[in-house]
């Protein structure tokens, strides 16, 4: 059962000036940009379907039908690789009306096209993906993020609760599947594992999820064995007005599996130089009642106990275009939790953590150019904070408390090359440091003991390269070749009462290849298949 409740207001803000007439009949001007990143499409076609009169785009993407008779219009813009896309348009006598056009690539026809910017797609998606778009992550009415992936093939879920519940890609999890928020790798930002890696993305924050299933590129090295999640929190299409617009939404949610009741507003607005993107939102989870006890082999009874929690959570985009081919883009979330309900299969042992805090603050640049060999080059620089403390039971009267800090620092830059018609070039460098500082105590009915550091001084700093060549044998077959090395330095120091930190102490050359194919049968239906192989890559 999910009840949803929108509430959509639209602003539009609208500046006019007033100009001479110059002529007695109307005009319809416009620009025709490419809608995921923006770049003006030269020489596309613009053309009136009802009286086959039409022109083509300038090299800034701007178009001009003059000399128009007062009535109505069908017009139909074209350009190879790209989606055609119709819009109607009503003019008056001495009108002059301004209609911009977004296309949207044909990612599927990449590989037959001459080597542009618009090839992009293939350089980052060179393995098929699924992508659940904002109205199947409605309709599944999940209730956290975990649940979203049994929609995919590959994917499975152990359903543990609300917050427990851990997903699998063919059978792999945790260190072996990668999970990116807005491009942003999060998963080493997440030592628990990958249960809490998503549930800390709660299914209202999400716009748009992309998962590839399966072993990938040597872009990820060997953590992608089961495959790679990226999180979208919000739409990445510009909006393609000359003046300011703004959009407000507002929802209310209740789903009777946990008697969830949530709440998510949103801000977003902009024009073709600046946008921006704000919501907001938070709930009251109480335990997970199962819905099928059937599936559910570890809790056979009606309801998980532990497993209710409470949240709130706040993202914030904002994106700015200087100048043509560049943009900027600063990105910060703030997730937190309380009161969450960590269940296990022994009912006289489960965990409860009183506060979860996690925050991430990045700053992204991009450039893309229709250069002969450089299409792109694109930075990024992150910080993830995480923080929580936990209250485990265990029989006895028995209860260990613990708190946890960690740091996350990383820094991404890639650079995309195409020297030929057939081959797509990228090259990366990435370093991460990760601090973590854990301590717990022991308390019981009659006493409780000191807080005890758990790791001293634990971190890890990791550095890599890599570079990948993907070649377009012909418009059914691609092969992706890659290598990708990483040293790894761990300095973690283990106390001498609890040595859990020794096996962090390390220092490890890491490299892996990998070989994959994908060959298109049609439109719809693909074959794929790939190895990767690695060295120290445990």
């Amino acid at each position: 059962m999910n009840k949803t409740i929108r509430f959509l207001i639209s602003l539009l803000l609208v500046c006019s000036s007033a100009a001479p007439l110059v002529a007695q009949q109307a005009v319809v001007r416009g620009r025709v940009i490419d809608a995921q990143n923006g770049l003006p499409l030269e020489l596309a076609t613009v053309i009136d379907k009802q009286q086959l009169i039409g022109t083509s785009t300038d090299e800034e993407g701007y178009y001009r039908l003059t000399e128009l008779d007062a009535g109505r219009y069908l017009l139909e813009v074209t350009y190879l690789g790209y989606q055609k896309q119709t819009r109607q348009v009503t003019v008056g006598s001495v009108d002059t009306v301004v209609l911009d056009f977004g296309l949207v690539p044909l990612t599927e026809e990449l590989a037959g096209v001459e080597i542009t910017a618009q090839g992009h797609d293939l350089l980052n998606e060179p393995m098929p993906i699924t992508t659940l778009a904002p109205a199947r992550i409605e309709r599944l009415g999940a209730t956290n993020t975990a649940e979203l992936l049994e929609d995919i093939g590959g994917g499975s879920v152990a359903r543990a609760g609300n917050w427990g519940s851990k997903p699998y890609l063919q059978g792999f999890t945790d260190s072996r599947v990668l999970m990116f928020i807005d491009g942003i790798k999060t998963t080493q930002a997440c030592p628990m594992g990958m249960d809490a890696c998503t549930a800390t993305i709660e299914p209202d924050m999400i716009n748009s999820m992309e998962v590839q299933v399966g072993s990938g590129s040597s872009e990820y090295g060997s953590g992608n064995m089961g495959g790679v999640i990226n999180v979208s929190t919000f739409d990445g299409r510009y909006r393609n007005y000359e003046k300011f617009t703004a959009d407000a939404t507002a929802a209310l949610r209740y789903k009777s599996v946990s008697d969830s009741r949530t709440w998510a507003v949103g801000v977003k607005g902009g024009q073709q130089m600046f946008d921006f993107n704000l919501t907001a939102g938070g709930g009251l989870h109480d335990n997970y009642k199962v819905p099928d006890a059937d599936r559910y082999t570890f809790w056979p009874q009606n309801e998980i106990v532990p497993s209710g929690f409470g949240s709130n959570w706040l993202n914030l985009h904002l994106r700015w275009r200087p100048g043509k081919g560049h943009q900027l883009a600063f990105i910060t979330q703030q997730y937190m939790a309380h009161d969450i309900g960590w269940p296990s299969r022994d009912a006289a042992t489960f965990t409860i953590i009183p506060n979860e805090k996690r925050q991430l603050y990045a700053l992204k640049y991009d450039y893309e150019t229709n250069k002969p060999v450089l299409k792109k080059a694109a930075l990024t620089l992150a910080y993830q904070p995480m923080f929580h403390n936990m209250v485990n039971y265990v029989p006895g009267n028995v209860r260990f408390e613990g708190l946890s800090y960690t740091d996350n620092y990383q820094a991404t830059g890639k650079v995309y090359l195409a020297p030929g018609k057939r081959h797509f070039i990228t090259l990366g460098a990435e370093g991460w440091v990760w601090n973590m500082y854990a301590e717990r105590r022991m308390v019981t009915d009659t006493s409780a003991t000191a807080y005890r550091p758990i790791l001293n001084n634990g971190q890890m700093i990791e550095g890599g390269l890599f570079v990948l060549d993907r070649l377009v044998v012909n418009q059914s077959l691609t092969l992706d070749l890659g290598l990708r090395i990483n040293q790894i330095f761990s300095t973690a120091l283990p106390t001498p009462d609890i040595p859990i930190g020794s096996e962090l102490d390390d220092n490890n050359f890491i490299w892996s290849g990998n070989v994959a194919a994908v060959y298109k049968l049609n439109k719809y239906l693909s074959l794929t298949g790939s190895l990767v192989r690695g060295y120290n890559a445990a």
